[in-house]
């Protein structure tokens, strides 16, 4: 049985990590994208410096578990949702001409 102070020491190490996560891969993405290398690389390196291994800023892998369980759930969410917004710019681009004022 776990106590209310046990809980509350869980979750501010949880809510810490995924800050730290948060900030590196913003950092590490928007390096990467303007480098023209892609964002998945830019996530795979800032994950490599933030873990156990390397600057040691996640110190418990295993806590942080769960939370990336998460976001593999809701990635093939985000996919389809970014499909689908291409497919609704691709419409309206190719209806722009049509509603462009004549010359």
């Amino acid at each position: 049985m776990t106590t209310a102070a046990e809980t509350a020491q869980a979750t501010t190490a949880i809510l810490e990590s995924g800050a730290i996560m948060l900030g590196a891969a913003l950092v590490f993405v928007t390096l990467f994208r303007r480098l023209k290398l892609g964002a998945t690389l830019g996530y795979i390196v800032a994950g490599a410096l933030i873990g156990p291994q390397l600057l040691r800023l996640i110190k418990d892998p295993q806590q942080v578990a769960s939370v990336t369980e998460i976001g593999i759930a809701l990635y093939p969410l985000d996919d389809r949702l970014c499909r689908i917004t291409c497919q609704w710019h691709r419409r309206l681009v190719s209806l722009a001409p049509a509603f462009a004022p004549a010359a």
